[in-house]
């Protein structure tokens, strides 16, 4: 099974407490076999970390910025995403609108969503 894991970018690795967090999420899915995100700050980097902490595949899908412009490619990343993963961890503090995108996406996509809150 592969995951697809967004969250917001203030949920850093600074702090032990957030890897954690999100490790704990992730070990309620195993096994899976890859992690794939966005590469972007926070929950995503963290995300790869546990991936490469336990020797799983990995994989980041970067926005195109220069083919789709801002905030295109960021929506065009996000359903790259959705539609290569069986299931999306989506770390969410219900501030973010981009999220609501995200998971009319996976709605669209046929691709489940488990949502966690993050402060």
């Amino acid at each position: 099974m592969e995951v697809g894991v967004f969250g917001p970018g203030h949920f850093r690795g600074k702090e032990y407490r957030n890897y954690v967090y999100v490790a704990g999420i992730l070990d309620m899915y195993d096994p899976f076999t890859k992690v794939v995100s966005g590469g972007g700050v926070g929950t995503e980097r963290l995300a790869l970390r546990y991936a490469t902490d336990n020797k799983l595949e990995h994989e980041v899908v970067p926005p195109n910025i220069q083919a789709f412009g801002m905030p295109e490619a960021f929506k065009m990343r996000n359903q790259i995403i959705v539609k290569k993963v069986d299931l999306v961890i989506l770390l969410w503090d219900g501030r973010d609108e981009k999220y609501h995108r995200l998971m009319a996406e996976c709605i669209e996509q046929q691709t489940t969503v488990h949502l966690y809150h993050v402060e």
